[in-house]
């Protein structure tokens, strides 16, 4: 197990949302890979590097259960790829 937590810091949340907060939700990280094909789909295999349209230290946007809630920046944590929230939308 890693030691870098899947949440450097959060705010403590109010206790009226205790209830809500072991639900679960699907947090997505969107990089878009621009003029991705079905032919280039099936070519994919063990090892393959698809370029993404990001440039290095532009924003991705972060989703919870397809809402953008944040957009973010790549990084490298120890040796996991990370994201690091620039702002919250």
């Amino acid at each position: 197990m890693s030691d870098v937590p899947a949440v450097a810091t959060a705010s403590a949340a109010p206790e009226t949302w205790a209830a809500l907060l072991p639900v679960p939700c699907t947090l997505v990280v969107e990089a878009t890979v621009a003029g991705f094909t079905v032919g280039d789909l099936l070519t994919l295999s063990p090892g393959s590097v698809v370029r993404t349209a990001h440039k290095q230290h532009a924003p991705v946007g972060i989703y919870v259960d397809r809402q953008r809630i944040a957009l973010a920046e790549f990084e490298v944590v120890n040796d996991r790829l990370a994201v690091r929230l620039s702002e919250l939308t």
